[in-house]
């Protein structure tokens, strides 16, 4: 391939990847999770609606306000629980999303390189093969372990739940394993895999709108670093 032509096709992808990631972290920062930012407002209309469906059901010569009061806390609490746990899984899904995407990215790279890198390997084993093919030598482009490593270990751990996967991650980001308002430190018990029982409604996975956001600025600065490409 004629080197200009070579530029050419490489900085296109690599704007286009960067491209689709900016778009992506967007729409899911500009429009999707702000629909969760009235939660507590939403769990407050609830509790009115509740207290006044609860008035209607107590009988006028019955004393029950202890078991209404009872059954309307619980209400109230289960319902605030819900948006919270369904916040947080919306996110855990929208990080492995992004994965994908950043997987779906490097398959194209690398299936369109003039280097074919042997299909019996994994992936980002290709992708390095291709990288030292096009002179790129050793070095790697910044954030290759958080991607490859972190970011995969995420996106398994929300499909799967607890296992290897979830161990493994538990073991580099613990965080992940605890909501971020209570002390680690404090903790009982120690965050682990286990804990991850169902990530996509948000039991045990707790990853946060900034861990997405920097996911997401390191896939751009990753593709961003591939100028030694097309040099």
């Amino acid at each position: 391939m004629h080197q200009s032509l070579k530029q050419w096709f490489s900085h296109g992808f690599l704007d286009l990847f960067q491209s689709q990631i900016r778009d992506y972290q967007k729409v899911v920062t500009d429009r999707i999770l702000p629909t969760f930012s009235r939660i507590e407002q939403e769990a407050e209309e609830f509790a009115q609606r509740e207290s006044e469906r609860m008035s209607e059901l107590v009988h006028p010569e019955i004393d029950d306000s202890d078991f209404t009061e009872v059954a309307y806390d619980d209400r109230v609490v289960d319902y605030y629980l819900s948006l919270c746990a369904i916040h947080h899984g919306m996110i855990n899904l929208l990080t492995a999303g992004l994965f994908h995407l950043f997987e779906q990215q490097v398959t194209r790279f690398v299936d369109n390189s003039a280097h074919k890198a042997k299909a019996n390997k994994k992936l980002f084993e290709r992708f390095k093969k291709v990288l030292q093919a096009g002179n790129c030598g050793a070095q790697l482009p910044p954030h290759w372990e958080k991607l490859s490593n972190e970011l995969r270990l995420v996106a398994n751990t929300v499909k799967h739940g607890r296992g290897h996967s979830a161990k493994k991650l538990a073991s580099q980001r613990p965080d992940l394993f605890s909501p971020r308002n209570l002390n680690l430190d404090e903790a009982p018990f120690p965050p682990h895999g286990d804990n991850a029982t169902a990530p996509l409604v948000g039991e045990g996975l707790f990853v946060t709108e900034k861990d997405f956001k920097d996911y997401a600025e390191a896939i751009i600065a990753f593709w961003d670093a591939l100028s030694c490409w097309v040099k």
